[in-house]
Protein backbone atom coordinates (compact mmCIF):
# COMPACT_ATOMS: atom_id res chain seq x y z
CA UNK A 1 0.00 0.00 0.00
CA UNK A 2 1.50 3.61 -1.07
CA UNK A 3 1.69 6.42 1.04
CA UNK A 4 -1.44 7.92 -0.27
CA UNK A 5 -3.95 5.37 -0.34
CA UNK A 6 -4.99 6.20 3.88
CA UNK A 7 -5.33 10.12 3.18
CA UNK A 8 -7.75 9.26 -0.19
CA UNK A 9 -9.52 6.32 1.65
CA UNK A 10 -10.22 8.95 4.46
CA UNK A 11 -10.99 11.84 2.09
CA UNK A 12 -13.51 9.58 0.39
CA UNK A 13 -15.17 8.15 3.73
CA UNK A 14 -15.74 11.96 4.29
CA UNK A 15 -17.37 13.22 1.70
CA UNK A 16 -19.70 10.07 1.75
CA UNK A 17 -20.61 11.39 5.30
CA UNK A 18 -20.87 14.69 4.27
CA UNK A 19 -23.45 14.07 1.20
CA UNK A 20 -25.69 11.44 3.86
CA UNK A 21 -25.30 14.35 6.58
CA UNK A 22 -26.76 16.88 4.17
CA UNK A 23 -29.65 15.03 2.56
CA UNK A 24 -31.51 13.99 5.28
CA UNK A 25 -30.91 17.76 6.52
CA UNK A 26 -32.73 18.95 3.89
CA UNK A 27 -34.75 15.73 2.69
CA UNK A 28 -36.71 15.70 -0.69
CA UNK A 29 -39.45 18.23 -1.77
CA UNK A 30 -42.39 15.66 -2.86
CA UNK A 31 -45.83 16.44 -4.68
CA UNK A 32 -47.94 15.47 -1.96
CA UNK A 33 -51.25 16.72 -3.63
CA UNK A 34 -52.54 18.33 -6.58
CA UNK A 35 -56.91 20.39 -6.28
CA UNK A 36 -57.83 21.30 -9.67
CA UNK A 37 -61.02 23.75 -10.03
CA UNK A 38 -63.05 25.24 -12.89
CA UNK A 39 -61.46 29.03 -14.01
CA UNK A 40 -64.85 30.79 -13.59
CA UNK A 41 -64.71 34.79 -14.07
CA UNK A 42 -65.02 36.62 -11.20
CA UNK A 43 -64.62 34.02 -8.51
CA UNK A 44 -61.49 33.80 -6.38
CA UNK A 45 -60.74 29.63 -5.50
CA UNK A 46 -58.50 29.90 -3.31
CA UNK A 47 -57.39 27.10 -0.81
CA UNK A 48 -57.13 28.16 3.20
CA UNK A 49 -55.84 26.35 5.96
CA UNK A 50 -58.62 26.50 8.53
CA UNK A 51 -58.04 25.99 12.58
CA UNK A 52 -61.06 24.44 14.27
CA UNK A 53 -61.50 25.12 18.24
CA UNK A 54 -60.88 21.19 18.98
CA UNK A 55 -57.29 22.14 17.15
CA UNK A 56 -57.74 20.12 14.16
CA UNK A 57 -56.86 21.51 10.73
CA UNK A 58 -59.04 21.55 7.48
CA UNK A 59 -58.24 22.64 4.10
CA UNK A 60 -60.72 24.43 2.83
CA UNK A 61 -61.98 25.71 -1.06
CA UNK A 62 -65.05 27.24 -2.76
CA UNK A 63 -65.64 24.91 -4.85
CA UNK A 64 -67.11 26.55 -8.18
CA UNK A 65 -69.87 25.34 -10.60
CA UNK A 66 -70.79 26.74 -13.88
CA UNK A 67 -74.63 27.42 -12.08
CA UNK A 68 -74.39 30.04 -9.46
CA UNK A 69 -77.40 27.57 -7.77
CA UNK A 70 -74.49 25.03 -7.46
CA UNK A 71 -71.19 26.55 -5.51
CA UNK A 72 -70.32 24.48 -2.27
CA UNK A 73 -67.66 24.80 0.25
CA UNK A 74 -65.66 21.98 0.66
CA UNK A 75 -63.61 21.21 3.04
CA UNK A 76 -60.26 18.45 3.60
CA UNK A 77 -58.45 16.53 5.72
CA UNK A 78 -54.73 16.85 6.02
CA UNK A 79 -54.44 13.66 4.41
CA UNK A 80 -56.60 15.00 1.70
CA UNK A 81 -59.38 12.89 1.78
CA UNK A 82 -62.81 14.59 1.50
CA UNK A 83 -64.00 16.27 5.11
CA UNK A 84 -67.36 17.72 4.19
CA UNK A 85 -69.20 19.76 1.63
CA UNK A 86 -71.47 22.48 2.51
CA UNK A 87 -73.95 23.90 -0.40
CA UNK A 88 -73.44 27.91 -0.56
CA UNK A 89 -77.85 28.46 -0.71
CA UNK A 90 -78.93 31.54 -2.66
CA UNK A 91 -79.46 34.52 -0.28
CA UNK A 92 -80.89 37.13 -2.24
CA UNK A 93 -84.96 37.94 -1.97
CA UNK A 94 -86.80 36.63 -5.28
CA UNK A 95 -87.71 40.15 -5.66
CA UNK A 96 -83.44 41.00 -6.99
CA UNK A 97 -82.77 38.97 -10.08
CA UNK A 98 -79.74 39.72 -10.87
CA UNK A 99 -76.27 38.03 -9.72
CA UNK A 100 -75.68 37.21 -6.41
CA UNK A 101 -72.45 37.71 -5.39
CA UNK A 102 -70.88 36.64 -1.90
CA UNK A 103 -67.89 36.51 0.79
CA UNK A 104 -67.50 33.89 2.78
CA UNK A 105 -65.29 34.57 6.41
CA UNK A 106 -65.36 33.16 9.96
CA UNK A 107 -65.10 29.42 9.06
CA UNK A 108 -65.37 27.35 12.19
CA UNK A 109 -67.21 25.02 14.49
CA UNK A 110 -67.56 26.75 17.65
CA UNK A 111 -67.84 30.57 16.83
CA UNK A 112 -71.46 31.08 16.60
CA UNK A 113 -72.71 28.38 18.79
CA UNK A 114 -71.14 25.74 20.59
CA UNK A 115 -73.02 22.64 18.75
CA UNK A 116 -69.87 21.74 16.73
CA UNK A 117 -71.24 21.78 13.31
CA UNK A 118 -69.24 23.75 10.91
CA UNK A 119 -70.43 27.39 10.37
CA UNK A 120 -69.57 30.70 8.73
CA UNK A 121 -70.77 34.07 8.14
CA UNK A 122 -71.60 34.87 4.55
CA UNK A 123 -72.33 38.26 2.77
CA UNK A 124 -74.24 38.32 -0.15
CA UNK A 125 -74.58 40.96 -2.75
CA UNK A 126 -77.72 41.49 -4.52
CA UNK A 127 -78.33 43.03 -7.74
CA UNK A 128 -81.75 44.19 -9.13
CA UNK A 129 -83.46 46.47 -12.00
CA UNK A 130 -86.23 47.34 -9.86
CA UNK A 131 -85.51 51.41 -10.87
CA UNK A 132 -85.51 51.17 -14.66
CA UNK A 133 -82.20 50.26 -16.23
CA UNK A 134 -80.12 51.40 -13.05
CA UNK A 135 -78.88 48.55 -10.88
CA UNK A 136 -79.77 48.67 -7.12
CA UNK A 137 -76.91 47.36 -4.69
CA UNK A 138 -77.89 45.89 -1.47
CA UNK A 139 -76.11 43.07 1.02
CA UNK A 140 -77.16 40.21 3.23
CA UNK A 141 -75.42 38.97 6.39
CA UNK A 142 -75.90 35.82 7.16
CA UNK A 143 -74.64 33.29 9.55
CA UNK A 144 -75.63 29.89 8.09
CA UNK A 145 -74.44 26.49 9.57
CA UNK A 146 -73.53 23.13 7.50
CA UNK A 147 -77.37 22.20 7.64
CA UNK A 148 -78.34 25.55 6.37
CA UNK A 149 -79.86 26.47 9.11
CA UNK A 150 -79.77 30.28 9.79
CA UNK A 151 -77.81 31.44 13.31
CA UNK A 152 -77.90 35.23 11.98
CA UNK A 153 -79.60 37.62 9.56
CA UNK A 154 -79.35 41.54 8.59
CA UNK A 155 -80.10 43.57 5.53
CA UNK A 156 -78.77 46.74 4.27
CA UNK A 157 -82.23 47.44 2.89
CA UNK A 158 -83.86 46.97 6.77
CA UNK A 159 -81.00 48.35 8.08
CA UNK A 160 -81.73 51.86 6.49
CA UNK A 161 -85.82 51.68 6.71
CA UNK A 162 -86.34 50.66 2.97
CA UNK A 163 -88.22 47.88 1.12
CA UNK A 164 -87.16 45.77 -1.35
CA UNK A 165 -90.09 46.60 -3.49
CA UNK A 166 -89.24 50.04 -3.59
CA UNK A 167 -85.36 50.77 -3.52
CA UNK A 168 -84.01 54.56 -4.29
CA UNK A 169 -81.64 54.42 -6.87
CA UNK A 170 -78.12 54.45 -6.01
CA UNK A 171 -76.97 51.73 -3.54
CA UNK A 172 -77.94 50.23 -0.30
CA UNK A 173 -74.56 48.27 1.20
CA UNK A 174 -73.20 46.39 4.46
CA UNK A 175 -70.03 47.31 2.51
CA UNK A 176 -67.94 45.28 5.16
CA UNK A 177 -67.90 42.27 8.22
CA UNK A 178 -65.27 40.61 9.79
CA UNK A 179 -64.42 39.21 13.21
CA UNK A 180 -61.60 40.16 15.87
CA UNK A 181 -60.92 38.54 18.97
CA UNK A 182 -60.70 40.89 21.96
CA UNK A 183 -60.59 40.78 25.55
CA UNK A 184 -63.93 40.81 26.51
CA UNK A 185 -64.74 38.47 23.47
CA UNK A 186 -64.89 37.92 19.97
CA UNK A 187 -66.80 40.65 17.60
CA UNK A 188 -68.36 40.71 14.66
CA UNK A 189 -68.33 44.00 13.09
CA UNK A 190 -70.45 45.12 10.14
CA UNK A 191 -69.79 48.24 8.03
CA UNK A 192 -73.23 49.64 6.93
CA UNK A 193 -73.22 52.44 3.85
CA UNK A 194 -75.93 53.86 2.42
CA UNK A 195 -75.68 55.69 -1.01
CA UNK A 196 -77.96 58.41 -2.95
CA UNK A 197 -75.95 59.39 -5.79
CA UNK A 198 -73.24 61.20 -4.38
CA UNK A 199 -74.64 61.07 -0.63
CA UNK A 200 -73.16 58.63 1.44
CA UNK A 201 -74.24 57.65 5.35
CA UNK A 202 -71.99 55.35 7.29
CA UNK A 203 -72.26 52.79 10.32
CA UNK A 204 -70.38 50.48 12.58
CA UNK A 205 -72.27 47.65 14.36
CA UNK A 206 -70.38 45.13 16.46
CA UNK A 207 -71.86 42.12 17.86
CA UNK A 208 -70.41 40.31 20.19
CA UNK A 209 -70.26 36.47 19.36
CA UNK A 210 -70.08 33.36 21.92
CA UNK A 211 -66.85 31.63 20.80
CA UNK A 212 -63.76 32.40 19.54
CA UNK A 213 -62.41 33.30 16.05
CA UNK A 214 -59.27 30.71 15.96
CA UNK A 215 -58.69 31.07 11.94
CA UNK A 216 -58.17 35.13 11.30
CA UNK A 217 -56.99 34.53 7.40
CA UNK A 218 -59.77 32.97 5.58
CA UNK A 219 -61.79 34.45 3.12
CA UNK A 220 -63.32 32.68 0.26
CA UNK A 221 -65.32 34.76 -2.20
CA UNK A 222 -67.17 35.28 -5.26
CA UNK A 223 -66.64 38.90 -5.55
CA UNK A 224 -67.08 40.75 -8.62
CA UNK A 225 -67.57 44.46 -7.37
CA UNK A 226 -65.91 47.16 -7.54
CA UNK A 227 -63.56 45.75 -10.01
CA UNK A 228 -64.09 48.25 -13.22
CA UNK A 229 -61.52 51.13 -13.61
CA UNK A 230 -62.86 54.26 -15.10
CA UNK A 231 -60.99 57.62 -15.02
CA UNK A 232 -61.96 61.24 -14.00
CA UNK A 233 -63.17 63.24 -16.95
CA UNK A 234 -60.65 65.09 -19.21
CA UNK A 235 -61.08 68.49 -18.68
CA UNK A 236 -62.19 68.55 -15.26
CA UNK A 237 -63.60 71.22 -14.77
CA UNK A 238 -65.60 71.29 -18.14
CA UNK A 239 -67.67 73.69 -20.33
CA UNK A 240 -68.48 71.65 -23.16
CA UNK A 241 -66.43 68.31 -24.34
CA UNK A 242 -64.93 65.90 -22.00
CA UNK A 243 -63.40 62.59 -22.31
CA UNK A 244 -63.89 59.49 -19.82
CA UNK A 245 -61.38 56.56 -19.98
CA UNK A 246 -62.98 53.00 -18.88
CA UNK A 247 -62.13 49.57 -19.17
CA UNK A 248 -64.59 46.50 -19.39
CA UNK A 249 -64.18 43.29 -19.53
CA UNK A 250 -63.73 41.72 -23.26
CA UNK A 251 -67.36 40.72 -24.57
CA UNK A 252 -69.37 42.72 -22.05
CA UNK A 253 -71.37 45.59 -21.96
CA UNK A 254 -72.63 48.43 -19.60
CA UNK A 255 -73.96 51.59 -18.85
CA UNK A 256 -72.39 55.17 -17.22
CA UNK A 257 -74.70 56.79 -15.07
CA UNK A 258 -74.47 60.66 -14.31
CA UNK A 259 -76.51 62.11 -11.19
CA UNK A 260 -76.77 65.68 -10.29
CA UNK A 261 -75.33 66.77 -6.54
CA UNK A 262 -79.20 66.07 -5.38
CA UNK A 263 -79.12 62.51 -6.09
CA UNK A 264 -80.86 62.43 -9.33
CA UNK A 265 -79.72 60.53 -12.33
CA UNK A 266 -80.01 62.62 -15.59
CA UNK A 267 -77.90 60.60 -18.45
CA UNK A 268 -77.20 57.13 -19.37
CA UNK A 269 -74.73 55.75 -21.83
CA UNK A 270 -74.18 52.65 -23.15
CA UNK A 271 -70.97 51.34 -23.70
CA UNK A 272 -69.55 48.23 -24.32
CA UNK A 273 -65.91 46.50 -24.75
CA UNK A 274 -65.35 47.48 -28.26
CA UNK A 275 -64.61 51.28 -27.35
CA UNK A 276 -62.22 51.93 -24.36
CA UNK A 277 -63.61 55.76 -23.79
CA UNK A 278 -66.48 57.80 -23.67
CA UNK A 279 -67.00 61.27 -25.33
CA UNK A 280 -69.46 63.40 -23.67
CA UNK A 281 -71.47 67.11 -24.08
CA UNK A 282 -72.14 68.90 -21.09
CA UNK A 283 -72.95 71.83 -22.44
CA UNK A 284 -76.98 71.10 -21.60
CA UNK A 285 -75.95 71.18 -17.87
CA UNK A 286 -75.82 74.13 -15.27
CA UNK A 287 -72.68 74.71 -13.86
CA UNK A 288 -71.83 72.74 -10.81
CA UNK A 289 -70.44 69.35 -9.34
CA UNK A 290 -71.93 65.74 -11.38
CA UNK A 291 -71.30 62.08 -10.17
CA UNK A 292 -71.11 59.14 -12.50
CA UNK A 293 -70.45 55.26 -12.56
CA UNK A 294 -70.21 52.37 -14.80
CA UNK A 295 -72.12 49.61 -14.13
CA UNK A 296 -72.45 46.67 -15.76
CA UNK A 297 -74.70 43.41 -15.13
CA UNK A 298 -71.73 41.71 -13.05
CA UNK A 299 -70.01 45.01 -11.16
CA UNK A 300 -69.56 48.87 -11.17
CA UNK A 301 -66.99 51.01 -10.52
CA UNK A 302 -66.24 53.62 -7.99
CA UNK A 303 -68.37 56.99 -8.41
CA UNK A 304 -66.81 59.76 -9.90
CA UNK A 305 -66.89 63.31 -9.90
CA UNK A 306 -67.21 66.05 -12.60
CA UNK A 307 -66.77 69.48 -12.62
CA UNK A 308 -69.47 71.38 -14.84
CA UNK A 309 -68.26 75.66 -15.11
CA UNK A 310 -70.25 78.08 -17.38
Amino acid sequence: MNCWSKPIQICSLVIIFYCLATSSVFGQITLEKTYSFPNEPYLETELQLIKLSSGGQKWGVLDAKLDEENYKLTLYNLDHSLYKTIPIPHGCPSSTPGINNFIISGISDNLFNSDNTIEFGIMYTCRSNSSGSLSIDSTIIKVIDENGSILFSKDSVAFNGLDWDNLPLGKCMIKSFGFSNTTTGTKMILNNKLFYGPSTNIQYFIYTLPGKLNTTSTLLKKDVLNNLEMSFPSPNPSNGIAKIDFNLPYGSNGEIFFFNANGNLIKTYNVDSQSSSLIINNSDLQTGTYYYQLSTIESFSETKKMLVIR
